[in-house]
């Protein structure tokens, strides 16, 4: 198992924006693959806009926490929290509206399965209980997702 002793986790900078945009597709072609999603047309494009639209709200307004995983000058990680998205508030029925919803939590493919989601979850948990948010909710539709921690 890798350790990361390099790696740092910290918000993204408008710089890195590209280099985000690229590492979001690169992780969701992969993990569409994984999960024989490609099929289904026009949901790899969907999801790889809906990261990038939320990457760009962080950067207008950093109403959500944003945080990217780098490891030797490459972006290998990132994670997102802030308030419920659209699609947990209709199927929950809006009873988890006012929670705080984490997501976005990719890894670069040839870093998975070490730890490192694990890594990016407990620094956005190290965040969140500074800011005194005690209960959260866990966005993962893929199946490698639900597996985190």
């Amino acid at each position: 198992m890798k350790t990361f002793k390099d790696l740092v986790i910290r918000e993204p900078r408008i710089t890195e924006e590209q280099a985000i945009h690229q590492f979001f597709e690169s992780v969701l072609v992969n993990t569409f693959t994984e999960n024989d999603l490609l099929s289904i047309e026009g949901l790899l494009e969907d999801e790889i806009l809906e990261k990038k639209e939320s990457l760009s709200n962080y950067y207008d307004s950093k109403e959500n926490l944003f945080l990217v995983g780098i490891l030797n000058n490459e972006i290998v990680g990132s994670i997102e929290c802030g308030k419920a998205n659209n699609l947990i508030r209709v199927n929950t029925r809006e009873e988890l509206k006012d929670i705080i919803s984490i997501g976005t939590v990719y890894v670069h493919p040839k870093y998975q399965k070490h730890g490192l989601s694990n890594k990016l979850l407990k620094e956005v948990l190290i965040h969140l209980e500074k800011a005194k948010v005690n209960q959260i909710c866990f966005d993962s539709g893929f199946k490698v997702a639900q597996q985190i921690g």
